[in-house]
């Protein structure tokens, strides 16, 4: 993979990012887009496992993204 995975076993960032399901004791699954500049740009949180964003729509958030700058 060419980017990042998180786990977050004491939920800090679940609850940081208010997808916690404290009822529960677990996250709502969700997805969250993050930009280079540390911002979150586009995110998808469902209160079930069982609706799920589409990879072809992620895709269209990460290809919004502004890119690159080219000079270091």
């Amino acid at each position: 993979m060419t980017f990042a995975l998180l786990s977050d076993e004491q939920r800090a960032v679940t609850r940081a990012y208010g997808v916690e399901d404290a009822e529960n004791g677990v996250s709502w699954p969700s997805i969250f887009v993050v930009g280079r500049d540390g911002k979150v740009a586009w995110r998808s949180v469902a209160q079930t496992y069982k609706v799920r964003t589409a990879p072809a729509q992620i895709l269209q958030e990460l290809d919004a993204l502004p890119a690159a700058s080219s000079s270091r």
